[in-house]
């Protein structure tokens, strides 16, 4: 029980990692645009 809760855990940090990482990328193309 415990790993399947730090599993979800570390794929919800990865999925905000990835939100984050796509938001700072537009961010970027939007000051290069």
């Amino acid at each position: 029980m415990g790993f399947i809760l730090l599993l979800d855990l570390e794929f919800f940090l990865l999925g905000i990692g990835l939100l984050f990482c796509s938001y700072l990328w537009g961010v970027i193309s939007c000051l290069l645009i």
